[in-house]
């Protein structure tokens, strides 16, 4: 088991990234960054409306955390998929750029909760960090093997010379 000193070293850091906000969001990526759900609000899937976007974890329960990444999985992949579909012809931006920008939700509430597994951890939490991992590695295994997304980011790579950056 990690001791207590060293997830406080790393769930500094990772707080402090959350805070600083990023890079901006193109308009189709962020239309996809509040998937509706059916069940009480999540202040995971909320805009962090408080002093320099931290995490308002006073109103975060452990219950949130799973049901956040799998909602930010879900909107992860819709961008993916458009990216991966889309009729215009591959170019830096529609599929680089657009790669690049996707999955902000994810990556939000991935730190999040590993900042908390990191600096809070508790029963609960281990056991929600025991059946995320899979998730997200499944995820991230689709994103990459992606026969249409891969199609596209060598069509671009293939025309890299060409390309005016």
């Amino acid at each position: 088991m990690i001791d207590k000193k060293y997830r406080l070293v790393v769930a500094l850091p990772l707080l402090f990234l959350l805070g600083c906000g990023g890079a901006p969001v193109p308009k189709e990526t962020s239309q996809n960054m509040k998937p509706e759900s059916n069940t009480t609000k999540n202040p995971l899937l909320e805009e962090f409306d408080t002093p320099f976007g931290v995490p308002p974890f006073e109103k975060i329960d452990d219950d949130h955390y799973l049901a956040a990444i799998q909602a930010a999985i879900d909107s992860h992949k819709g961008e993916i998929e458009k990216i991966a579909i889309q009729d215009a012809t591959p170019s830096f931006e529609n599929t680089i750029a657009a790669l690049d920008f996707s999955g902000n939700l994810l990556t939000k509430v991935v730190l999040v909760f590993f900042a908390k597994a990191a600096a809070d951890t508790n029963d609960q939490v281990q056991e929600i960090e025991k059946e995320v991992a899979p998730l997200l590695s499944a995820h991230s295994d689709a994103i990459k093997m992606n026969p249409d997304l891969f199609g596209r980011l060598k069509d671009v790579y293939e025309k890299r010379e060409a390309l005016t950056l």
